[in-house]
């Protein structure tokens, strides 16, 4: 069987709003960067950026957009 190992990301849950709908985001730093992800919504992908709020603006452009399609 295959040696996998498990990957432990310290962050924080920032609420995102999306037609008066919340959802919870994940946000991390990585390194000087920030990375972030929806949570229960794998089909929305991970976005990266150089703070909190970018990352945060990010993720809820590209929740919006899923959500329409």
């Amino acid at each position: 069987m295959a040696n996998l190992k498990s990957i432990v990301r310290k962050g924080r849950i920032y609420s995102v709003t999306v037609a008066e709908t919340e959802y919870r985001a994940f946000i991390w730093q990585n390194g000087k960067n920030f990375s972030g992800r929806v949570e229960d919504h794998p089909q929305v992908q991970l976005c990266h950026g150089p703070s909190v709020v970018v990352v945060r603006e990010r993720l809820r452009v590209a929740l919006s957009a899923s959500l329409a399609a």
